[in-house]
């Protein structure tokens, strides 16, 4: 019965992992230890003379800015409610995060996700 489907047990701390992901707290965080650790970089600089090739200051808190608006976007896209998801119909269609290149070969048709 579709009542007894329950997400898995093993998966709830990962999406407790992700629901961190989206806080502004967490954000806040991040945004001050980079403001931190590229002060210390500057004036270790200054003082020791490195001048090793790192991001940019800039460039890394944008970074975290897009990929917490991002999450906080997706977060808007998630339907939890078993109701609505019944009532109309779907296609979950799972896109991997890095593909798996030694398998592609056994299945082609698959490799291209934009075709798909």
């Amino acid at each position: 019965p579709l009542d007894d489907i329950r997400p898995p047990d093993d998966s709830r701390p990962n999406f407790e992992k992700l629901q961190k992901l989206r806080s502004f707290s967490t954000l806040a965080r991040q945004l001050f230890a980079t403001a931190r650790d590229h002060t210390i970089w500057r004036a270790r600089n200054i003082v020791f003379g490195d001048n090793l090739p790192r991001l940019t200051f800039r460039a890394v808190i944008r970074y975290y800015v897009s990929v917490w608006s991002a999450h906080r976007a997706l977060a808007r896209l998630v339907v939890t409610d078993r109701t609505e998801i019944r009532s109309r119909p779907f296609i979950l269609f799972l896109l991997q995060f890095e593909p798996e290149y030694t398998t592609l070969s056994l299945s082609r048709q698959f490799n291209d996700t934009r075709a798909l």
